[in-house]
């Protein structure tokens, strides 16, 4: 999932974690994987408190990158 840190995305990815069991792999632009973990959390604990936090892992997971960069930025082995 893109744009999981903008109003419409993070309320889609509320939708999917409440309807479905789906994991979803959410592609959060950061630093680092910990920054972008952290700035997903932020944004789900604004909207949801924390209803999804302890699935982080489990059902979310976060994967630090950038769709405006060839393979998203990832190593070719994170991109497989």
């Amino acid at each position: 999932l893109t744009g999981a840190t903008g109003y419409l995305g993070v309320h889609i990815l509320g939708e999917l974690l409440s309807s479905t069991q789906a994991k979803v792999y959410c592609l959060i632009r950061a630093n680092n994987n910990k920054d972008a973990e952290n700035r997903l959390l932020g944004y789900l604990k604004y909207y949801f408190n924390d209803k999804y936090s302890d699935l982080v892992n489990k059902r979310i997971f976060v994967i630090k990158g950038d769709i405006c960069l060839n393979s998203f930025g990832l190593s070719e082995d994170e991109y497989m």
